[in-house]
């Protein structure tokens, strides 16, 4: 038997030697010997016995049962005498001592006092682990009472475990399956004993929790239990509910978005997340973003590095600013980029979030802005140049068809008066050219004949491509007329020329083409159908760099464009696709990479009609009409006046004449507007003509009018005249002036 320590409480010295002597024999320690309740407790605390035997007739018997009431870890053994108090638990012996039955009571009382002992170390081991979880822990017995609980559970259910050690585990912790309160886990099955639970915490809110129990060893002398352990998922639910939700909104942005982490160093980290917006801009799979470094997708910023950048979004809390942005495939672009940092209360700056827009096609939009305002300030110089360069015309061809009226047909001078002529009315056609370019009025389609249009623009397009550009053209036979505007067809054709000469850097071959083409069946063309029937086909083609198919498929979307930022705006195209859609015609591109590009414009054919003269410039054959009437002429250019005036006078009209409107209307008044007709140009110092004429016709409504103008836009006025007056458009022959007054004044009334 293992050496144990006794304590002996006796007032009896035969009794103490005889059970001194018993224990002596077997090797038993008797540690001390007390008598009354006082050396009972201070044996006891000095010696700690593991066996204490308590003489039952003792004065102080009750006294010194209650101190060994306060003893933890021993066994009492009662020595019992005939008339006594009876012992209170069956580890007795009787006195005198038996040795036999205090050796065998003894025994017991140190078996007990052993497992005691084992079972205190074991549930202090069992404090002590539950102390160190960091979960909410319980240990609970078969009833589902609790037996302990860890500091984080005392936390939650705001009890000590003193205080809550033999309480019923759902007195505390309200635990829930859907709208089932479980009230004891541990007769919860092993899957269940593993999943997701609901808690209502102290304060009333509702906590998820995931639950684990699990059976504890124990002894004999240990009532069966089992660890209650409950994981709180809900601040991790949330946070995963919000990363997906913040997730699913950045993907849903139209703006590319890039999150960066942060180093240790406070420095911007690798990048963690991209959307889908930033992964179709920069040609990044999304989840291999994270194999990536900023400079992948970013250009060296001169003016403020990275480093840089970001130690100034620190002090300023964001940055904006404009780069250059480079895509995985190689594509470079412009950029407008902000970067702001990414911060939590709780975990201090985590990272930066980088929102990237390509402005390439701002940039673009702003060129073709600039490249407008041009064009519109061109047109603009244009209109105000012409009507004094169409004055100088005007009065150059008419002088010399003045000549040409007073020379013979076999005089010397009238080969050269013939070719001034002929000069004189290639610089109207040359002003008329530029004027298509800069007009501002309505579309106003004709029959017309596009070998003709291709013809009269030539010219313009020579000087448009280079000098190592050969350019050809070839027409069919008796080509069909189109109902066109004329001046969009030269836009047209100008656009097209533009395009091929930059697609032949180093020079090539320019080849237009005009020609008749039947279509028997609907014939499928890049995604259009050309219906059964007779069409013009103009063909541009040249034999420069091609185009693939995945640029074939844009290049009628505004703004887009092959060329150099600077050097193209993206409108060319997307113009003669509108052009040619109100026309109800098609486009046909045929090209390849490095075989050149040809672009077949189809338009429907009209049937061939002559057109009226109208406002011809042509001269007509035959002797000039004249007249007696008197004719009222107001025009600011002095030389130009006097050419016209001498005509009329010539052909036997009498003229008043006048340099501007405020005048003619004093000169009119003082012959009491007795006039015929009024011959006005439009734009007039002081009053304008239509003024002029409106003031004239108030007193004499059936005076005849006739305007002139060099201002390519007023001939939008030709569609608001008073009465039944016309308009000619300088520079004219003077045949026609004299052809049309004579109409007009030859007209009936009504």
């Amino acid at each position: 038997m293992n050496e144990n320590r006794i304590l002996l409480v006796q007032d009896d010295p035969q009794n103490t030697d005889c059970i001194a002597a018993i224990l002596k024999s077997e090797a038993l320690q008797l540690v001390a010997v007390a008598m009354d309740a006082q050396q009972t407790r201070t044996m006891s605390r000095e010696h700690a016995p593991d066996v204490v035997m308590v003489d039952t007739s003792l004065p102080e018997f009750d006294a010194v049962l209650s101190e060994l009431s306060r003893m933890e870890g021993c066994t009492i053994v009662y020595l019992h005498r005939e008339g006594s108090q009876p012992a209170p638990t069956p580890l007795f012996a009787s006195v005198p001592v038996c040795r036999e039955e205090l050796l065998a009571v003894l025994r017991t009382a140190l078996y007990y006092s052993q497992q005691e002992q084992l079972l205190k170390r074991s549930r202090n081991g069992m404090a002590v682990l539950l102390s160190i979880i960091t979960q909410v822990a319980v240990q609970i017995d078969e009833e589902g009472n609790i037996l302990n609980m860890n500091p984080a559970a005392e936390l939650f259910a705001r009890c000590s475990a003193q205080k809550a050690s033999g309480k019923a585990f759902s007195s505390l912790f309200r635990l829930h399956m859907g709208q089932q309160l479980i009230d004891n886990p541990a007769k919860l099955t092993r899957r269940q004993s593993c999943e997701r639970f609901s808690i209502q915490g102290p304060d009333g809110d509702e906590r998820t929790v995931l639950l684990r129990v699990s059976p504890c060893g124990q002894s004999c002398f240990e009532i069966p239990s089992c660890i209650v352990l409950m994981e709180d998922l809900t601040d991790s639910l949330l946070c995963t509910r919000d990363r997906d939700m913040t997730h699913q909104a950045l993907q849903g942005v139209s703006e590319a978005v890039l999150i960066l982490g942060h180093d240790n160093n406070g420095c911007a980290g690798e990048p963690l997340f991209c959307n889908k917006a930033f992964s179709e801009l920069f040609s990044c799979p999304e989840q291999s973003i994270s194999q990536r470094k900023l400079s992948d997708f970013f250009k060296p910023m001169p003016e403020t590095p990275w480093g840089q950048l970001f130690d100034a979004i620190e002090a300023s809390g964001e940055w904006k600013g404009e780069g250059l942005a480079k895509s995985l495939s190689g594509e470079e672009f412009s950029a407008q980029v902000c970067v702001r940092p990414i911060k939590s209360d709780t975990l201090g700056h985590c990272g930066y979030a980088i929102a990237v827009q390509d402005t390439t096609h701002i940039h673009r939009l702003e060129e073709s802005i600039r490249q407008s305002q041009k064009i519109e300030a061109v047109g603009r110089l244009a209109s105000g140049i012409a009507h004094d360069f169409n004055n100088l015309l005007s009065v150059i061809n008419s002088y010399c068809d003045l000549q040409v009226l007073k020379l013979d047909e076999d005089s010397p001078a009238m080969r050269y008066a013939q070719q001034i002529r002929a000069a004189g009315r290639k610089g109207v056609d040359l002003v008329s050219q530029l004027m298509t370019f800069s007009r501002k009025d309505r579309p106003n389609p004709t029959q017309i004949d596009l070998s003709h249009v291709v013809e009269d623009v030539k010219s313009m397009l020579r000087r448009v491509i280079r000098e190592d550009i050969e350019m050809d053209t070839v027409y069919g036979d008796d080509i069909s007329s189109v109902k066109a505007d004329q001046g969009q067809i030269e836009q047209i054709l100008l656009n097209l020329c533009v395009n091929a000469r930059d697609a032949m850097p180093n020079g090539g071959r320019l080849r237009i083409e005009v020609a008749n083409r039947t279509y028997e069946k609907n014939v499928v063309r890049n995604h259009c159908t050309i219906r059964p029937g007779s069409y013009v086909v103009l063909s541009v083609e040249d034999s420069g760099c091609g185009m693939d198919e995945e640029t074939q498929k844009r290049i009628f979307d505004p703004f887009f464009t092959t060329k150099e930022i600077g050097k193209g705006t993206g409108l060319g195209l997307a113009t003669v696709q509108s052009i040619m859609k109100q026309y109800s015609g098609h486009i046909i591109v045929r090209s390849r990479p490095g075989e050149g590009s040809r672009f077949e414009l189809v338009f429907p054919a009209e049937s061939k009609s002559s057109t009226g003269g109208g406002l011809s410039s042509e001269s007509s054959s035959g002797p000039c009409p004249t007249g007696s009437e008197k004719i009222f002429i107001v025009e600011d250019d002095e030389t130009f006046l006097d050419c016209i005036s001498g005509l009329l006078r010539l052909h036997g009209y009498q003229v008043y004449t006048a340099y501007d409107g405020s005048s003619a209307l004093d000169m009119m008044a003082q012959i009491d507007y007795d006039i015929d007709m009024l011959v006005s140009d439009l734009v007039l110092p002081k009053l304008s003509g239509r003024e002029v004429a409106a003031r004239l016709l108030e007193h004499k409504p059936e005076t005849k009018v006739i305007f002139m103008t060099g201002y390519d836009d007023q001939l939008d006025t030709f569609y608001s005249l008073p009465g039944d007056a016309i308009i000619l458009e300088k520079p004219f022959p003077l045949n026609t002036l004299l052809i049309k007054a004579r109409e007009l004044l030859d007209q009936q009334p009504g």
